[in-house]
């Protein structure tokens, strides 16, 4: 049955005005079944169902066969027409989850193209899809799909990257064949101007990379070869031994230029060390406070006489 957009799915269209979004949350496609029957509904069965009622939609070929993987993917086959298949499902804890397919165009994946069903649980239902299809795909290079199986050479690899003087440390691990379609409105497009950094950010990391060619026009499609490669880090320097002297206190090598037969005055070793910072001297003890605050009484302005002092009664 095709899907109807109606006034709760939003349509979202590219430039050409080709459809790249259904968001559908308030007309969700529901797994039509009963109670039983839709507890035992797996995504996967769900998603294919949906996708072949869409597929007029966004104008793909829906996939014959739900199988994640079809034989021989991979290998190139031009007789064999685009084409989407399962790539993975993605549940999550709560049931709901994402059911992504990919595109195949002569038995080849296209980088980054193909359709994603987003899928909602209790009850299972599709609230929304995106479509980065590619239509009409037509390779500027089909003839590299007859070289067999996908190669590359070191030193190529290095080029293009601008490592050549680290050829010897890349060591590639897989090669597989890709059609991909260049774009320079893609942030990683290689030989896109970077726009200037804005305040303190700094440039992003990148590779010497050479400018791509004028023969290379924006949206053409190349069958290439995808390398993944790593780059195998080189032993480490032994560090210097330790001579126990610190090295603000050596003295420098003589120089070369030394007349032959020269003494060379010895070597003097000088060690710092921490000097302890002088004692402060002590402060005078105070004395007490009933002495150091104490007064003369005014009362007492003469001192009684002693018996010495006093004149001898007659």
């Amino acid at each position: 049955m095709p899907f109807e957009l109606t006034a709760d799915v939003e349509v979202t269209r590219d430039a050409a005005g080709v459809v790249r979004a259904l968001d559908h949350l308030r007309g969700p496609y529901p797994a039509e079944a009963t109670t039983e029957q839709a507890a035992a509904v797996r995504m996967p069965d769900l998603a294919a169902r949906y996708l072949a009622d869409v597929a007029e939609v966004y104008g793909v070929h829906a996939p014959a066969e739900e199988a994640p993987d079809v034989a021989g993917r991979g290998r190139p086959d031009r007789s064999q027409p685009d084409r989407l298949v399962r790539e993975e499902v993605q549940p999550l804890p709560d049931g709901s989850g994402t059911v992504a397919y990919a595109q195949l165009h002569a038995n080849v994946d296209v980088w980054e193209a193909g359709v994603a069903i987003s899928i909602l649980a209790s009850p299972l239902r599709v609230v929304a899809s995106r479509s980065t299809w590619h239509h009409n795909i037509k390779l500027v290079n089909p003839e590299m799909l007859d070289r067999g199986d996908p190669t590359a050479d070191v030193g190529e690899l290095a080029a293009a990257l601008g490592l050549d003087r680290e050829r010897k440390r890349l060591k590639p691990t897989g090669f597989r064949w890709r059609i991909y379609q260049y774009d320079p409105r893609d942030p990683n497009a290689v030989g896109k101007d970077q726009p200037p950094p804005i305040g303190v950010t700094g440039p992003g990391p990148g590779l010497p990379v050479r400018p791509v060619p004028e023969s290379v026009r924006p949206g053409d499609h190349f069958a290439v070869v995808e390398v993944l490669f790593a780059a195998v880090p080189t032993a480490a320097p032994p560090p210097p031994r330790s001579t126990g002297v610190p090295s603000s206190s050596r003295r420098p090598a003589p120089s070369s230029t030394c007349r032959p037969g020269a003494r060379v005055a010895p070597a003097r070793y000088t060690f710092r060390t921490r000097r302890r910072p002088a004692r402060r001297p002590r402060r005078p003890r105070r004395p007490p406070h009933s002495t150091r605050y104490a007064r003369p009484s005014p009362w007492k302005t003469s001192q009684r006489p002693t018996p010495s002092s006093c004149p001898a009664s007659s």
